[in-house]
């Protein structure tokens, strides 16, 4: 179902989709779970931001700002090579 979100958020061209890597359920699920998300404008308290928790829709775009975050940030900390023998 992420495949059908990516394609979306990306604004992907319908010659770029591949029709065979999604089924029609999972397409109506991904619908459903659109007009089921809460808009950040109505999330007043962190009850009802837990309402969007495993939404699909939320969840990737919430995996995707923080990947960029990180991939992004100045104040990045590698680990140090360990050659402990």
């Amino acid at each position: 179902m992420f495949r059908i979100v990516e394609y979306l958020y990306a604004g992907a061209d319908a010659s770029e989709v591949d029709f065979d890597s999604f089924t029609l359920d999972e397409l109506d699920y991904v619908y459903n779970e659109a007009h089921s998300l809460y808009s950040m404008e109505d999330i007043y308290d962190e009850e009802t931001e837990r309402a969007n928790w495993y939404n699909v829709i939320y969840e990737y775009v919430r995996s995707t700002q923080n990947i960029y975050t990180l991939l992004h940030s100045r104040k990045k900390q590698y680990a140090e090579e360990d050659d402990f023998i």
